[in-house]
């Protein structure tokens, strides 16, 4: 299982969001640490290496995969 980090920017993010919206984002964000790299359906490359961009609940959530460590990085979370 990939490990989560988030950035101050991130948490800020997340908490401005209305707390049914955010339930929705932290259980994608959680399902992120089975499957995070993206698939037909899921999230968009940003065209910065081993970056993502999750739409939920009219919510961007961007990411790093990091390989080395598995570590996803949730980067920035915004309306």
């Amino acid at each position: 299982m990939w490990t989560l980090r988030y950035t101050a920017e991130a948490i800020a993010g997340l908490y401005l969001i209305p707390r049914g919206p955010a339930a929705e984002v932290t259980a994608a964000i959680r399902a992120l640490q089975r499957t995070p790299l993206p698939d037909m359906a899921g999230p968009e490359p940003t065209g910065k290496p081993n970056t993502y961009v999750l739409t939920v609940a009219d919510h961007a959530v961007t990411y790093e995969v990091i390989e080395e460590g598995q570590i996803i990085k949730i980067l920035l979370i915004e309306s």
